[in-house]
């Protein structure tokens, strides 16, 4: 197989006696030893996350997130190979990291606020001052939802003996919803498994 015509190169041709590399150079630069110059390194984190914060409402106002949002309103900021919620980077650049295991609650949005909870403004909001530092069954108990209703979809009372609630989450869900739903469950299993017809 033919080398590269380039001196001090024996890797193999591709296109006009030159191997992939120098080919590449000469289509790029015209000279297929032309010098490719080191992209520079990323801007620190800070100097690419506040540009996408709206602050001209002052520091007493919320700071919406003007990048893009996920599937649940809230801000989305690419940190590498992973994205992180924006008003948590918000936070951890502002008063440091977050404790393990704790969430961060928007104290900005109140009981006034009846925006449905995925379209809510609050949760874009990053401005350092209108968060804290919660656990996460407290962030659940504080929230604002319309959804807490005082029946389930299947019109079952959730009172205090048909609520199901998640002792570290705080996540209420109606039990005799879970009971059928659970029951269903190991009967479509034991079918499945040729134990009995459905």
């Amino acid at each position: 197989m033919p080398t590269c015509s380039i001196s001090g190169c024996d890797r193999p041709v591709v296109g006009w006696d030159m191997c992939s590399p120098h080919y590449q150079r000469w289509e790029k630069y015209g000279d297929p030893l032309a010098h490719i110059p080191i992209r520079a390194r990323k801007a620190p984190v800070a100097e690419r996350f506040w540009p996408h914060v709206d602050t001209t409402g002052g520091p007493a106002a919320c700071w919406p997130w003007t990048g893009s949002r996920n599937a649940y309103g809230y801000g989305s900021f690419a940190t590498g190979k992973k994205s992180m919620l924006a008003h948590r980077q918000a936070y951890e650049l502002v008063q440091g990291p977050i404790p393990q295991g704790m969430v961060l609650d928007h104290v900005c949005h109140t009981a006034s606020c009846t925006v449905p909870a995925r379209q809510c403004p609050h949760r874009a909001c990053c401005n350092p001052a209108h968060l804290a530092v919660v656990s996460p069954l407290d962030n659940n108990k504080r929230r604002n939802n319309p959804k807490r209703v005082s029946v389930c979809k299947k019109g079952h009372p959730l009172n205090a003996t048909n609520t199901y609630v998640h002792r570290k989450t705080g996540y209420r869900a109606c039990r005799l919803c879970r009971l059928r739903h659970t029951r269903a469950f190991y009967r479509r299993r034991q079918a499945r498994d040729g134990a009995i017809q459905i």
